[in-house]
């Protein structure tokens, strides 16, 4: 059930199951409570506050604990379940798309749009010291409204 995961799918209709898979297949213990964060955050391509994620699981039925969500945030970060996006000192959201892109964040809204990494070219050849390599990119371009 993995491949259903890994091949951009995860956000249709993530059942019970699917996240238990995706869990093991990461090396997490699915606990209950693992699996319900999960869940609520797989469930649609966003990005999302670690507030957020506390405000969305409160319920009668989903009594996490605040800090019980934050080392599942940074669990999952580690391995690779979400993304981690710095967007300034004060915030830090979590991104449910895992697939390789960048992100446009406009200063005025709060908004954090995905752009596709076909649409920034890095050229930056021979700049990393000796018998290293690119592991990754991440760019967070940040935008305002114009004043009309």
């Amino acid at each position: 059930m993995l491949w259903f995961l890994e091949l951009g799918c995860r956000f249709n209709n993530m059942k019970k199951k699917h996240v238990i898979d995706l869990l093991k297949g990461k090396q997490i213990n699915p606990t209950v409570q693992r699996i319900k964060i999960a869940r609520f955050l797989l469930k649609k391509p966003q990005h999302l506050t670690a507030k957020e994620v506390f405000v969305g699981l409160q319920s009668k039925q989903n009594n996490i604990a605040r800090a019980t969500i934050y080392n599942t945030l940074g669990l999952f970060v580690k391995k690779g379940v979400l993304r981690q996006v710095v967007v300034d000192t004060e915030r830090v959201l979590y991104d449910s798309n895992t697939n390789d892109h960048h992100h446009v964040y406009n200063v005025d809204t709060g908004e954090l749009i995905d752009i596709d990494s076909s649409n920034i070219i890095l050229n930056a050849p021979n700049i990393f010291p000796p018998n290293t390599q690119l592991a990754s990119v991440d760019f967070v371009v940040k935008i305002q409204n114009t004043i009309h």
